[in-house]
């Protein structure tokens, strides 16, 4: 299904046609690439968030800036772990991100976090708030039925926090091991063949509104899917994904693929499927 190609006013500080100038600008700006030629929604998050600032969208709500605020200043500071207690600093780190998102869900009105929903009827949609060298949020959005494909996190931090839901997260054991660990774009992408045997389900829970959760590679592999009712969830990637492994266990496949972002800062930027 193709992506509206409108967008409402309150994504921009003026008018629709400011909107669809921007598009043009993002467009223009790309690099070709032979990999995704002229791939707008696949450029990193960190430039994108740049992109949306130059063309001066709207800034997030006080809600949302005070939370990358808090964000900023926390996770800045994880370069600072003591080379004695990693784990233990980590894991403290860790606790402190979670009550931040949880306190964030408590105060955060439907209207503020309305704006990066963007439902799409044939896939989820990844809905880019912001993003920085330590960290990026996203909204993602889903219809009921809707589900992701068992994947990784290429050596990041995932906190999942529900603003909508419930979302159901099912864990399978990491058996992909450090190869798979890479953040770098240029990393080989593609299929990679699989036994179905390697995939072991290891657990299962529901996300409701309110709650926080976490994963990471050491923790394990996991899926997410709307099975009762339409959701939105908001996801704390640190540092940012920039490649993502998934599995399709049916089609005894692993897949090295480029995340990419349905709209930036509320402006749907996908014009495809």
């Amino acid at each position: 299904m193709a992506a509206a190609h409108t967008t409402s006013s309150h994504t921009c500080d003026s008018s629709e046609e400011d909107c669809l100038r921007l598009r043009l600008k993002l467009l223009t700006s790309l690099p070709s690439s032979p990999r995704d030629p002229l791939e707008l929604r696949h450029l990193p998050a960190f430039r994108l968030t740049q992109l949306a600032q130059e063309a001066k969208l709207s800034p997030p709500s006080p809600s949302f800036q005070r939370l990358v605020s808090e964000l900023t200043t926390h996770l800045s500071s994880l370069s600072s772990a003591p080379s004695s207690d990693v784990d233990t600093f980590k894991n403290e780190k860790r606790r402190k991100t979670q009550q931040i998102l949880k306190n964030f869900a408590s105060v955060v009105s439907h209207e503020e976090w309305q704006r990066y929903v963007h439902f799409n009827d044939t896939h989820y949609t990844r809905n880019l708030v912001t993003a920085s060298d330590d960290f990026e949020l996203i909204v993602i959005c889903w219809k009921d039925g809707q589900r992701s494909r068992i994947h990784n996190h290429a050596g990041s931090g995932c906190f999942v926090t529900c603003l909508q839901g419930p979302l159901t997260e099912t864990f399978y054991q990491n058996f992909l091991g450090s190869a798979f660990e890479t953040n770098d774009p240029d990393h080989l992408l593609g299929p990679v063949g699989v036994e179905n045997s390697s995939i072991q389900l290891t657990g299962k829970r529901d996300l409701r509104a309110g709650d926080v959760g976490f994963i990471d590679d050491q923790v394990g592999l996991h899926a997410m899917s709307a099975e009762q009712g339409n959701c939105v969830t908001l996801h704390l990637y640190s540092p940012p994904i920039r490649v993502s492994t998934v599995i399709e266990p049916e089609n005894a496949l692993v897949l090295q693929r480029l995340p990419g972002f349905w709209s930036v800062a509320g402006l749907v930027i996908a014009f495809d499927k």
